[in-house]
């Protein structure tokens, strides 16, 4: 039972669960890397476990394994990392969002509302994402009708997504889910339109 008092008390609490046969704080099964957070307000608690997962959503194991696509014709074969630290903790912060979610906490941040507005939730079905296509071979071209475009600094997208971030009047979470629906951003790449949204904020 987690250490928390009711509503009125204000003091919420959290738990990253800890394997005890391991002593590591996630599990290890023969799928995959899991990890397990329980959040508590009064006497409500909310468990979540979350698979460890790459950026096509591969879940990830102890070691690197590969799995084979069908392309057309062809057959790729692709790689899954293994599991680092950094994965394993992005993970517990996306479980520990989701378990706050549950206690009907934050909504706003997942509607781009502000914290005091008194407007009505608008909810809306985000149809599931297009999975990449499988890299061609050297001899292949690759079909990119579907594929996302590569925004990358200084490139034929960059002025133009700089602009619309610097105009946009909406908070950063909604320009950045914007951006990732339309291009192929590296995380260091979106850490710059984030510094840039928020210098044209603070003018």
């Amino acid at each position: 039972m987690l250490n928390t008092q009711d509503l009125d008390g204000n003091i919420p609490g959290y738990e990253i669960h800890t394997d005890e046969q391991t002593g590591q704080d996630f599990f290890i099964s023969e799928v995959g890397v899991y990890v397990k957070v329980t959040v508590g307000i009064g006497n409500i608690e909310h468990t979540v476990n979350l698979a460890v997962t790459d950026g096509t959503n591969r879940a990830m194991k102890i070691e690197p394994y590969t799995y084979k696509v069908k392309y057309g014709s062809k057959e790729y074969e692709k790689i899954v990392a293994g599991v680092t630290v950094v994965d394993i903790q992005n993970t517990q912060q996306r479980a520990l969002t989701k378990g706050i979610a549950l206690h009907g906490l934050g909504l706003s941040l997942w509607t781009g509302d502000d914290f005091d507005s008194n407007e009505p939730v608008v909810t809306t079905t985000i149809p599931r994402a297009t999975p990449p296509a499988p890299r061609a071979s050297a001899n292949e071209p690759v079909k990119t009708d579907n594929l996302k475009k590569k925004l990358e600094e200084g490139n034929d997208y960059w002025g133009s997504v700089v602009k619309a971030t610097k105009a946009s009047k909406q908070q950063w979470a909604v320009v950045q889910k914007k951006i990732l629906q339309k291009y192929t951003v590296e995380s260091e790449v979106l850490a710059k339109l984030k510094s840039i949204y928020n210098e044209s904020r603070s003018k």
